[in-house]
């Protein structure tokens, strides 16, 4: 049964039994509710996320011009579930901007991009390369 014709949804526990449904264990680093605090629907089909801490990281655009504002970026560990009986799929890195503007790296990506970043933040400091 995967319909809820008339009666409101119970609880997300008394929700999944009636599924027949036991979650998967979260990955280690899993610190969010996936569902919410109101109970919503659940289907056998529902996806949802595991969400790592939030770290936000502030750029330095205010210092550019007198009209710029600084930006917060928001970085965490992410892992989609297709289903609910689902295990999680790969982990994530996840840049946002707390906006639209969402990118996720695998691990070896987001190794690739902190390089970089790296390499750019050593050749800006090195006052001789100017």
């Amino acid at each position: 049964m995967d319909q809820y014709p008339i009666e409101p949804p119970g609880t997300v526990d008394d929700q999944l039994k009636a599924l027949g449904i036991t979650l998967q264990p979260c990955p280690s680093w899993c610190t969010r509710n996936h569902f919410g605090a109101e109970p919503t629907p659940l289907y056998v089909d529902d996806g949802f996320f595991h969400y790592g801490p939030t770290t936000t990281i502030s750029d330095n655009a205010a210092g550019l011009s007198d009209d710029g504002q600084d930006a917060d970026l928001q970085l965490e560990l992410t892992s989609w579930v297709p289903t609910l009986a689902a295990a999680p799929g790969p982990t994530h890195v996840c840049l946002s901007d707390g906006g639209d503007s969402v990118y996720y790296f695998t691990p070896d990506r987001a190794r690739q991009l902190a390089a970089e970043l790296t390499r750019l933040a050593d050749q800006a400091e090195d006052r001789s390369q100017a």
